[in-house]
């Protein structure tokens, strides 16, 4: 297992790597593990917007709302002075989901089934 982590060191692709086992999900109980090893990934690779969606989600959903907020207050910034962009898509969605209330945003709607045959 270290050599490959050595491997995908060298080629560049660790990051990805790590991504990708950050999305098979935490293992139970494991929560705050995952958040502390993407703020230490985030903090490694500060511009790398996929690290920082997956923090501020994680942080979302261990009800860190504020956290989240901070975290995407340091990306959009460190974009902004750096690379003179704003964040992508993705982050922007994030951060607009983190702004509102839950308690007063609405539920989410139900998926559309469709009839047996195709009819929907």
């Amino acid at each position: 297992m270290a050599h490959r982590v050595r491997a995908a060191a060298a080629r560049g692709t660790l990051p990805d790597a790590l991504e990708h086992r950050i999305d098979l999900g935490p293992a139970p109980g494991r929560r705050a593990d995952l958040i502390a090893e993407l703020q230490q990934l985030t903090a490694l690779h500060p511009l790398r917007e996929t690290l920082w969606q997956r923090l501020l989600t994680a942080l979302e959903q261990s009800g860190r709302r504020s956290e989240a907020l901070e975290a995407y207050e340091t990306i959009r910034s460190q974009l902004a002075d750096e690379l003179g962009a704003d964040p992508g898509a993705e982050l922007k969605q994030i951060h607009a989901r983190l702004l509102i209330d839950p308690e007063q945003a609405p539920a989410p709607a139900e998926p559309t089934r469709c009839a047996p045959g195709g009819a929907g």
